[in-house]
């Protein structure tokens, strides 16, 4: 990559850095960027969109997106307390009224997002995953989201269906046609 940000050591000034940094982005993925004091702020708009997640579900996300072969892009911000995991996405495909599973709070519109190498009092932005100059495109909206979501069977509050226990208390398995054998039971 030619790029100056290839070599942080490239550009010696920080402002130069930053306006560098700003210009890549824009040149590269045509996101909307400015450098405000010691930060480079991308507004979330067009088709750059963004989610906020815990670490544990950033981890689920990147597996799930994973086996989708797909890049999944993620911001480290430092706070005060915690660090800020953010994962991008493409906004083309979210409706105003998709669900938002638990734990996931998508970033409205128009919210200007620290990139790298933005200098925040807690400490400096990097990328936990970094984005990758051949292939653009970020995972869609629904991607995320639906990666994000917790497993079904993992959440206490969703009932597994009921057992009907047959005459003595076990429900036999018909065996598929064709099949040998005497039939198994349930469980």
């Amino acid at each position: 990559m030619n790029s100056p940000l290839a070599d942080p050591a490239a550009v010696k000034n920080p402002l130069d850095r930053l306006t560098a940094a700003a210009d890549h982005y824009r040149r590269t993925f045509g996101w909307n960027t400015e450098v405000r004091g010691q930060n480079v702020l991308a507004t979330l708009s067009g088709s750059l969109g963004a989610v906020v997640m815990s670490v544990a579900r950033v981890r689920q996300v990147h597996r799930r997106i994973a086996n989708l072969d797909e890049p999944c892009p993620t911001i480290v911000i430092p706070g005060d307390r915690s660090l800020t995991w953010v994962v991008l996405a493409d906004l083309g495909d979210r409706l105003p009224g998709d669900a938002v599973p638990p734990g996931l709070r998508v970033l409205p519109m128009f919210t200007r997002l620290p990139l790298p190498p933005s200098a925040l009092d807690a400490g400096v932005v990097r990328w936990h995953t970094e984005l990758d100059p051949g292939r653009r495109w970020l995972p869609s909206m629904a991607t995320v989201l639906a990666a994000g979501a917790p497993r079904v069977d993992a959440d206490p509050r969703c009932p597994r269906p009921a057992r009907h226990p047959g005459p003595r208390g076990r429900v036999p398995l018909r065996p598929f046609p064709g099949a040998t054998g005497e039939a198994r039971t349930a469980w």
